[in-house]
């Protein structure tokens, strides 16, 4: 709940499919690097209040489902 930022380290974890952000009211953004999870099924940032910034190159992260 306390988290400030994600590092651009997370775009190595090539196998991640859940990214649960939940609640992490501190968080303003994501890093660019977060758009080569090519296997992120689930991005749930729910009650990131402080998140008001997506990086451009999610818009082709065709893995991730409604």
């Amino acid at each position: 709940m306390s988290l400030i930022e994600v590092g651009e380290s997370i775009g190595n974890c090539d196998r991640l499919v859940l990214l649960d952000l939940s609640d992490c009211k501190k968080l303003k953004k994501l890093p660019r690097s977060i758009g080569k999870l090519k296997n992120l099924r689930t991005l749930s940032i729910y009650g990131c209040a402080s998140l008001c910034e997506f990086p451009v190159e999610m818009k082709d992260m065709e893995s991730l489902k409604n």
